[in-house]
């Protein structure tokens, strides 16, 4: 992530309409993310906390990446990179999920999921330290629930991900 890189800006029909630098991003502005949602074969998620040093909601708990597409980069290349930058997780299968567009406590996105399989115990991801505070399994069933009672330990928009994922 470089607060240099370019990110393109899109109005509400998501037709794009103009590009600045990352760090000139306002609420006023929609722009484009991935969301990764990370399952095991024990029933089991991936949650990311933030980092605490984030400008934007620190410590909170969110879906195993997320990451804003940069340049000229499609949502692909972009949940690969970050996939690979934040977890550490560099040979993997990708199914795409929803794209949604919704508000975030800091502007708008138009939102790609994807969904990964993986069975790696926590200690074997690498996390990158200016992203991620730590990593979690969780029983997925529990996440879901608390996403759905917007649970505060979730970003505002953690209900809009289980439509993202078709877990509603």
């Amino acid at each position: 992530m470089s607060e240099d890189a370019i990110v393109h800006i899109f109005n509400e029909d998501n037709v794009k309409i103009g590009e600045i630098p990352r760090k000139d991003l306002t609420i006023e502005h929609k722009w484009r993310i991935i969301c990764v949602w990370i399952e095991n074969d024990k029933g089991e998620t991936l949650l990311q906390q933030r980092s605490l040093k984030k400008t934007h909601g620190p410590g909170l708990w969110t879906v195993a990446v997320e990451g804003t597409v940069e340049n000229d980069d499609s949502f692909e290349e972009t949940a690969r990179r970050e996939i690979e930058e934040e977890i550490g997780l560099k040979e993997f299968t990708m199914t795409t999920a929803k794209r949604i567009s919704f508000e975030a406590a800091t502007g708008w996105r138009d939102a790609q999921g994807y969904i990964v399989r993986c069975n790696w115990p926590i200690e074997k991801f690498t996390v990158q330290a200016s992203e991620v505070e730590k990593l979690q399994w969780k029983n997925k069933k529990d996440v879901i629930r608390e996403m759905k009672a917007q649970d505060p330990k979730y970003p505002k928009q953690a209900p809009i991900w289980l439509e993202m994922f078709d877990l509603v």
